[in-house]
């Protein structure tokens, strides 16, 4: 019976969160009230990815959704698409720590992004604001948590 109890608070939870993301999905950025706030980490790492000589291709990874987007929407944009699937994520880390994430941590890890995450988790002086947004992360749908995880790794002054 108390396993039943468990199994039915997961599928709980497991529906709360789905519910979560199709929320997120149908949501624009650009309406949420701290949208200013995630422009400015927005602006911080396309300066950043240009410092370090990554270049998204941000036509080919979103449309431009009206005339009245700029620039940066559109780079927080495409940087949510490019790091859904962990490689772009890593990449950076790596990059920047000059260390390669243990392949043990990828090992019990369902994925790139998962296994980042876990690392990050260890790693001293780096926010864990956005470090449990996996799912968030993973589907591409959550322009905040994407931004501001790598405006987090690119302050984290471990690195440095």
């Amino acid at each position: 019976e108390e396993e039943e109890e468990e199994e039915e608070e997961d599928l709980k939870r497991a529906a709360a969160h789905s519910r979560k993301l199709v929320a997120l999905q149908n949501r624009d950025f650009r309406s949420v009230e701290n949208v200013a706030e995630i422009r400015e980490s927005a602006a911080r790492v396309k300066t950043w990815f240009r410092a370090l000589g990554v270049e998204l291709n941000e036509n080919v990874l979103v449309s431009a959704r009206d005339d009245d987007e700029n620039e940066t929407d559109t780079f927080a944009r495409a940087l949510t698409k490019a790091a859904t699937d962990g490689s772009l994520l890593k990449e950076i880390v790596e990059s920047e720590s000059n260390v390669r994430i243990p392949s043990s941590v990828f090992a019990a890890s369902s994925s790139i992004t998962e296994g980042v995450l876990k690392h990050l988790r260890t790693v001293p002086g780096v926010k864990p604001r956005f470090l449990w947004c996996q799912d968030e992360i993973e589907t591409g749908v959550d322009v905040e948590a994407t931004v501001g995880l790598f405006d987090d790794i690119r302050t984290c002054g471990r690195w440095r």
